[in-house]
């Protein structure tokens, strides 16, 4: 076998290629992996913060479903004529007792 063979050279370069190509896959392989890994951790720390979002938001309509009973209550008691009246003759007793 002598050293300036082409023969000898070639197969010399193709088992460098191989190993280059060997070694990159590697390496894609390996920091593929451990993107997954590290976004895999940040989806779920996402969805725990999407669920626990979603959990206060349920809760903030069921206050804000609440509130509108509340006021629905409130605009009948304003908006009732007695209701009405007697505020009324109440402000009137006030001015009588001002001007005396």
């Amino acid at each position: 076998m002598d050293w300036g063979d082409p023969e000898f050279v070639l197969s010399i370069v193709a088992m460098a290629l191989f190993a280059s190509v060997i070694k990159s896959a590697f390496h894609a392989r390996y920091r593929a992996s451990k993107h997954d890994r590290a976004h895999g951790l940040e989806d779920k720390r996402n969805r725990d913060e999407i669920n626990a979002l979603l959990g206060q938001n349920s809760r903030l309509i069921e206050r804000i479903e609440g509130y509108d009973d509340r006021i629905a209550v409130l605009e009948r008691i304003v908006t009732d004529s007695s209701y009405r009246l007697g505020h009324e003759i109440e402000a009137l007793r006030d001015d009588k007792g001002k001007v005396q």
